[in-house]
C-alpha cells in the first residue's frame, strides 16, 4: 500500500497497516532494518502457546549504514536461570520496572504483537507523536497483557546519520508527555511513585539512560506543565534535594 504524498508521521502508517492486515499477529519489518532468518520461527510459538502474552520480542545489533556492528540492545536482567529460554514476564511489573523507565524494546523491528489487542484500542497508536509512538503502544500493551521476551539476537537495526530517533529534545518532550497520560490513570501508591520517577528522569536529565542532572527553568517548565498538584510537587522537593542539596 502507497502513499501518494508523506503523510508526516510513521505511526499513521502502523494504524493504516494494522487496519489493513487480516493475519493473528503485526510484525512492524522496517524496510531499512533486517531480521535473522529465524527470527519468526522463534518468536510466533511462544506467542502461540500463551494466550495471555500479547507481544514477543527479541535482542538488536545496531549497525550503520554500512553495516558494521554498533553495538548491541540486550537485556540479561530479565531472564529466568535458563538463558537460553524465552521468559514470560508479567507485563505490568515489567512495564513499570523497565519499558517506561527506560524502553527497552527500541527497535520496532524486534517485536511481534498480537492483531487484535491492538485492532480493539488503536488509541493506543498516537498519531500526533512522531519518535515515542513506538514505545507508547508497547506500554499499552504491557499494562494490559504480559510479554515475552526471547534472550537472542534476531534483529539488526539500522541507524542513519538522520534518524528521526537522533532528536533527543524531541524523545524527551514526547516522553513527558506519555508518562503524564499515564499519571492520569490514578494507579496505587507504589506504581504511582515510578512514574513520577521516571517523569521527573526524563525531565530533569537529556534522556533517561544519561546521568547528567540539570536544573534550569525550562526543564522544571517540561515537569509542571499540566502537572501542577500536591503529590507532584512532593515528589518534585524531594528529588530536586536529592540531586542537588544532597550532593553537598
Amino acid at each position: 500500500i502507497y502513499n501518494e504524498k508523506n503523510s508526516g508521521t510513521t505511526f499513521m502508517q502502523w494504524k493504516k497497516g494494522i487496519k489493513a492486515a487480516s493475519g493473528k499477529y503485526i510484525w512492524i519489518a522496517e524496510s531499512d532494518d533486517y531480521a535473522d532468518r529465524y527470527f519468526l520461527e522463534r518468536i510466533i510459538p511462544v506467542l502461540n502457546k500463551n494466550n495471555r502474552v500479547g507481544m514477543a520480542f527479541c535482542n538488536s545489533i545496531l549497525i550503520d549504514e554500512q553495516e558494521r556492528e554498533l553495538n548491541k540492545w540486550d537485556t540479561p536482567y530479565l531472564l529466568a536461570n535458563n538463558k537460553n529460554e524465552p521468559v514470560i514476564l508479567d507485563g505490568k511489573e515489567f512495564c513499570f520496572n523497565y519499558q517506561i523507565p527506560k524502553n527497552l524494546i527500541p527497535n520496532a523491528s524486534a517485536a511481534v504483537f498480537t492483531r487484535e489487542i491492538v485492532i480493539n484500542n488503536l488509541e493506543w497508536i498516537d498519531t500526533t507523536i512522531k519518535n515515542c509512538g513506538d514505545w507508547k503502544l508497547w506500554v499499552n500493551i504491557c499494562l494490559n497483557y504480559d510479554i515475552a521476551y526471547i534472550p537472542e539476537y534476531l534483529n539488526y537495526y539500522r541507524r542513519h546519520s538522520n534518524n528521526v530517533t537522533g532528536s533527543l529534545l524531541l524523545q524527551k518532550l514526547e516522553s513527558i508527555k506519555i508518562i503524564k497520560e499515564i499519571i492520569k490513570k490514578k494507579y496505587p501508591k507504589e506504581e504511582t511513585y515510578k512514574l513520577y520517577h521516571s517523569l521527573l528522569t526524563w525531565s530533569f536529565h537529556p534522556a533517561s539512560w544519561v546521568e547528567k542532572y540539570q536544573f534550569n527553568h525550562s526543564n522544571v517548565r517540561y515537569y509542571f506543565r499540566n502537572n501542577i498538584s500536591y503529590i507532584s510537587l512532593k515528589y518534585f522537593f524531594q528529588y530536586t534535594y536529592k540531586n542537588i542539596f544532597s550532593r553537598g
